[in-house]
């Protein structure tokens, strides 16, 4: 019964070492950066309507180290009163 037994888990042990990959996949990470992400100044206001992108840009080519086309930016409702909102900026 030992022997049953020790050759079904060699089996089993060959049949895993096949099918696992023979070496995990290479990946080139020299150009990835995390993505940055603030709040642009001024906190909670009515009027980011008109000037959030351009805040975010500014502020991100200024402050954050980021190229200005790749500066995107919106317009959120978090922790302000109803009708107010804040300027979410990322890179």
């Amino acid at each position: 019964m030992q022997i049953k037994s020790l050759f079904v888990v060699l089996t089993g042990l060959m049949a895993f070492a096949a099918a696992a990959p023979a070496e995990a996949e290479a990946r080139d990470t020299a150009n990835v950066q995390a993505r940055k992400s603030w709040t642009a100044e001024g906190g909670c206001k009515t009027d980011w309507a008109g000037r959030c992108n351009a805040q975010c840009i500014g502020e991100g080519v200024r402050s954050h180290g980021c190229k200005k086309g790749d500066i995107s930016s919106g317009i959120e409702s978090s922790h302000c009163v109803i009708g107010w909102n804040i300027c979410k900026c990322s890179c």
